[in-house]
């Protein structure tokens, strides 16, 4: 792109695309700004990348990011996101192959996404459940998309899944009380594991993130393409996510005094987002700052524990104390995602108490250099 007023038709394109869709939540405008700009985004402290916006006369119809990451697997470097295109074969392959000539150009030996300049968040093509909004954090896309990309030659890589957790259908109706199946993991995970689950401490708040990071580049590490969360990206996502914290929703595991795992679960915000369709003002502002009264869904957000620490139900753990929690404070409903299909254990973890999987993402790749 080549000027302002293109970045700004990059960033309005979804909202035109999407205004057929009720189920979509735009982000804040602001927010599509601070993505894309290289000096505001940490990750492009590691990454380079290049926009494009196609046009039909003077109206875009699609938009796509190329980049490489430098941190990521040599063959995984080569990614697009902000793939957003309307019902258009042409247009969707004219900005796919523009994509990934550039990342060849780059070095990459594939094309991989799509990725909002995420590993494990913002990423994927949702096969299913289009008639429901996304929870935080997560994506979005017209049923369509699926159709584009395997005709342009791409094929399925890995798949997501985000699963959901409803209480009541449990048999949860009381914070004090554990449905049947979760109290039986959680007594064989405390007869097998030797852990200790505490709340964040949000006083100590860097120290706090600087463990969660750490568990976080040592527990994601075998996921396929995994990028390990630099100091700088995880201060941004602290300081972001820091007004909307609560101690006991957020859990760490311990050896000893020593950090093993966590469990960090988030309001979903994009109930709140989704009146506003991208704009704070004039009355956004309110909604935000009042935003307790308009969630009732949680979403974990990141689950993980060290290696020598897996298969000791330690999950079964933090769900209990977390669900314990979301009661008292109004929940009444919870996400568990992303899960990739390779994760048997978290997987099995959270099925084996009720969880079920509500939402497929899928990650595409191609070779760079073949077309359909």
């Amino acid at each position: 792109m080549r000027s302002r007023a293109q970045l700004r038709q990059f960033v309005r394109f979804p909202y035109q695309l999407y205004a057929s869709y009720p189920a979509w939540v735009a982000p804040l405008e602001r927010d599509r700004y601070t993505l894309l700009d290289q000096r505001r985004n940490p990750f492009f402290q590691h990454a380079t990348a290049q926009l494009w916006l196609a046009l039909h006369g003077t109206s875009p119809v699609g938009t796509i990011a190329a980049y490489v990451d430098h941190l990521a697997p040599a063959a995984q470097r080569g990614c697009f996101g902000c793939f957003e295109c309307v019902d258009d074969l042409a247009v969707a392959q004219a900005l796919l192959d523009t994509a990934a000539a550039w990342v060849q150009a780059h070095g990459a030996p594939s094309l991989r996404g799509p990725f909002n300049f995420a590993a494990d968040n913002d990423c994927g093509v949702l096969l299913d459940a289009y008639d429901q909004p996304p929870t935080l954090m997560t994506t979005y896309n017209p049923p369509y998309y699926p159709a584009l990309l395997a005709q342009s030659g791409f094929v399925k890589e890995t798949d997501w899944y985000a699963y959901t957790i409803d209480p009541q259908l449990l048999g949860m109706t009381h914070p004090d009380t554990l449905p049947p199946r979760l109290a039986r993991a959680v007594a064989l995970a405390r007869q097998r594991s030797r852990v200790t689950l505490r709340p964040i401490n949000l006083r100590h708040f860097r120290q706090e993130f600087a463990h969660a990071q750490a568990i976080y580049n040592q527990a994601w590490a075998a996921n396929e393409g995994f990028v390990p969360m630099t100091d700088a990206e995880v201060a941004q996502l602290a300081y972001r996510l820091r007004p909307f914290l609560t101690a006991d929703l957020i859990y760490f595991a311990e050896d000893a005094g020593k950090p093993v795992g966590m469990s960090i679960a988030l309001p979903d915000l994009h109930q709140v987002l989704h009146p506003l369709r991208g704009r704070l003002l004039p009355f956004g502002w309110w909604r935000v700052l009042r935003w307790r009264r308009h969630v009732d869904t949680l979403r974990f957000f990141a689950m993980g524990v060290l290696p020598a620490y897996r298969r000791q139900g330690i999950e079964a753990l933090f769900y209990a104390e977390t669900l314990q929690a979301a009661l008292r404070h109004g929940y009444r409903r919870a996400e568990l995602s992303l899960v990739v299909e390779s994760n048997l254990s978290m997987r099995h973890s959270a099925e084996a108490f009720g969880a079920q999987i509500a939402k497929t993402y899928r990650i595409y790749a191609r070779p760079c250099g073949r077309a359909p």
